[in-house]
């Protein structure tokens, strides 16, 4: 079966098609299958239209003192494939492009005012390939550096109410702050520490300042509860600190 003449949009677009995958119509090198091919072609496509026929018909025109000698494709079915599918599609868009198409010379194939090599050509194409893939890359959506930290926070005096202070803390907001589980967590003679986890978003979130915050909580107490606990001279307050220290127990990005 001879190649179909390759005079329609149609035709057109499904050989652009077949090309996109291919440098030539079989196999990695010409074969007569490119050259029967490039023979039956009676339109002039363009390189915005259809890009991968373009750049194949460039890069065959320049074999054409070599059609002689090229040999055929060792498996014909892929070919015959082609063929097959070109030949169940129209032959031309209409009755006067298919006569236009007709009178067209392939001796020569030449686009006006075009002096690309193929060479040039397909350099073109590829630069053109990289800067939509850096527009689709700028296009996409940042990634969100995200961590999960988990605060030891001790307290400063033995009776403290480690569920108020849990309460005080969560009252920490930030943009970029999700707070999560916490537990008490036995440290010795029956004292206890806080700890608790959070997830923050690392541009927004420091963990620097959400210790300060946090060290920065107070309680109330009577007098009564500051002479018991032996607190110094310069906590003899109404508010006297909750924390003694704030530590960060782990520390995971994702």
């Amino acid at each position: 079966m001879s190649f179909p003449n390759i005079a329609s949009t149609a035709r057109a677009a499904y050989l652009d098609k077949w090309l996109s995958t291919r440098s030539y119509i079989t196999l990695h090198e010409p074969t007569s299958g490119d050259k029967d091919c490039f023979l039956s072609l009676k339109i002039s496509p363009s390189s915005q239209q259809y890009p991968h026929l373009y750049r194949w018909l460039k890069h065959i025109a320049s074999y054409k003192s070599q059609f002689p000698a090229l040999k055929a494709a060792s498996d014909g079915s892929e070919i015959s494939s082609l063929k097959e599918a070109l030949a169940k599609l129209p032959q031309a868009d209409s009755d006067a492009k298919a006569e236009e198409a007709g009178d067209e010379t392939d001796e020569e194939f030449t686009l006006s005012g075009d002096d690309e090599t193929p060479e040039q050509e397909m350099e073109r194409l590829e630069q053109e390939r990289k800067r939509q893939e850096e527009l689709k890359m700028k296009s996409k959506p940042k990634k969100v550096a995200m961590s999960t930290v988990v605060f030891d926070i001790n307290v400063l005096r033995v009776r403290t109410d480690l569920k108020n202070l849990d309460k005080e803390v969560r009252k920490i907001e930030m943009d970029g702050l999700r707070w999560g589980v916490s537990k008490f967590v036995g440290v010795a003679y029956g004292i206890q520490k806080l700890r608790i986890e959070m997830v923050i978003e690392d541009e927004k979130v420091s963990t620097n300042d959400l210790q300060k915050d946090i060290m920065s909580i107070t309680e109330e107490i009577s007098q009564e509860e500051i002479d018991d606990d032996e607190i110094d001279d310069e906590y003899v307050l109404k508010r006297v600190p909750y924390v003694q220290s704030v530590e960060i127990a782990s520390f995971q990005k994702y």
